[in-house]
């Protein structure tokens, strides 16, 4: 065969690098760095060595994606229910432009759970020829049976990929039947009281549980209801006060209110559950309260006096900060003894009063409570009373001979009276009675009646009437 022309050499090597830049975009950059041999003969100058394209064909060889050398998961059984629940996934592979960050995932053969999604991380080597682990953990609620550990498909730094997923393990998980299959153990429940007055305000009482379980005996829940309507009080959960849930004491403490319904009232119980789901199943009556309405006192107000405590003023007994609606009764106290008859708001002392202190007991009165009883502060000693008085005046005429009288005028009702006449200012001996006749003896001089008022409790009192005209004949 003849020797082969510089411009066949030119076309073939033209040839082949436009099909080493077809199958590889980066030879190119490789291409266009290649010089022409400064040697070369006019002929091979115009032509481009062989040693100027073969870069480019060097490059070019990497077209297939990573090689998976191996993969394996380091545990085969899995039992997430009692936390042993974690493996990991290794992943061996290599590629002469890189290989990647592989991704891995767990998934259940028999339901649609998928766990563990994510990259690996690289271990050993390099990209070029490595090692990547993942560790994934499945959570308790796993389900049963197999789990394929999957190898997305590999893909190198150029593009290439290996094109297929990969099982590069299997575990299985396994359900662990716990030994503790009941609910947990009743073991005692008291009620400190028995009885309740609400409407007193005693009306709070504890309950105390005691229960076991060997998984732990989850908070247990109370409340109180009636018997007899439909009332309820105190739901709610109860308190961890000694020992521990597998085996501990529980309080809480419910208080009724005052409208509680009178009766019995039981404490229930509900179901005790434990941490693993296992139930006792029933409600229980752990105690029971009774329930006493005791009707209440009437809250008292205030009780004053007012008025002069003197012998004929009159008194009068005032409330305040009573309840509305509430209705009085009153009895009148003398040196703290009753007063016969004297029941009202008001009250007028008498002579009997009169030097006694005096206060006045009130009785209040409400429907629906117990009536409640307020003695007002006693008063100062009673004065004697102040007459209701008159100036006197005389009737008829001032001669000798002649009949005079005094009228004493309106005074107390129950006042006495004692008399004196005068001539001028002097008293005249023996004239001491309503009725006077002058004699010559006080012609000439003018007359005047004095009249002295006397009443049992009050003060003696003495009024002097208006003289007359002089006596004449």
């Amino acid at each position: 065969m003849g020797t082969i022309s510089p411009r066949l050499r030119l076309a073939v090597a033209a040839s082949v690098a436009i099909a080493a830049l077809t199958l590889h975009p980066g030879a190119a950059a490789v291409a266009s760095t290649a010089k022409p041999s400064t040697t070369a003969t006019p002929e091979s100058s115009a032509t481009p060595s062989a040693s100027a394209v073969a870069p480019a064909l060097t490059t070019a060889v990497d077209t297939t994606g990573p090689s998976l050398i191996g993969g394996t998961v380091d545990k085969t059984t899995l039992s997430p229910s009692t936390g042993n629940a974690t493996f990991t996934a290794t992943v061996k592979a290599s590629d002469p432009s890189g290989v990647k960050t592989p991704t891995i995932s767990a998934d259940s053969t028999t339901t649609d759970q998928s766990e563990g999604f994510g990259s690996m991380d690289l271990v050993a080597g390099t990209a070029t020829n490595g090692t990547w682990k993942r560790t994934i953990t499945l959570p308790a609620t796993a389900a049963p049976g197999t789990w394929e550990i999957t190898l997305f498909p590999l893909n190198d730094t150029l593009g290439n990929s290996s094109g297929s997923f990969r099982t590069i393990g299997t575990v299985t998980v396994t359900t662990k039947t716990p030994t503790d299959t009941a609910g947990p153990t009743f073991i005692s429940g008291t009620v400190d009281k028995t009885t309740l007055s609400p409407s007193t305000g005693n009306a709070s009482f504890t309950v105390t549980v005691k229960a076991s379980d060997p998984s732990g005996v989850k908070t247990p829940t109370i409340s109180a209801d009636s018997t007899t309507t439909d009332q309820s009080e105190g739901f709610g959960s109860m308190d961890l006060v000694a020992g521990t849930a597998t085996n501990g004491t529980w309080k809480r403490t419910i208080t009724l209110p005052a409208t509680a319904a009178p009766g019995t009232w039981e404490i229930t119980l509900f179901p005790l559950n434990d941490t693993l789901g296992n139930s006792s199943g029933s409600f229980r009556t752990i105690g029971t309260v009774t329930v006493t309405t005791k009707t209440p006192t009437v809250p008292p107000g205030s009780v004053n006096i007012f008025g002069t405590a003197r012998v004929g003023s009159s008194l009068s007994a005032t409330t305040a900060n009573w309840p509305v609606g509430t209705t009085f009764t009153y009895v009148w106290l003398a040196d703290g003894a009753a007063i016969r008859g004297a029941t009202k708001k008001s009250f007028t002392p008498s002579a009997a009063e009169l030097g006694k202190k005096l206060s006045v007991k009130v009785t209040g009165s409400l429907p629906g409570h117990k009536s409640a009883s307020k003695t007002a502060s006693a008063t100062a000693a009673v004065a004697p009373g102040m007459l209701v008085t008159a100036i006197p005046t005389i009737v008829g005429t001032a001669k000798v001979g002649r009949s005079l009288s005094v009228s004493a005028g309106s005074w107390s009702q129950g006042t006495t009276f004692s008399y004196q006449w005068f001539a001028g200012s002097s008293p005249i001996k023996g004239a001491t009675k309503s009725t006077f006749v002058p004699t010559a003896a006080q012609l000439g001089q003018r007359l005047s009646a004095k009249i002295t008022g006397n009443l049992d409790g009050y003060t003696t009192t003495a009024k002097t009437s208006a003289q007359t005209s002089p006596v004449v004949k």
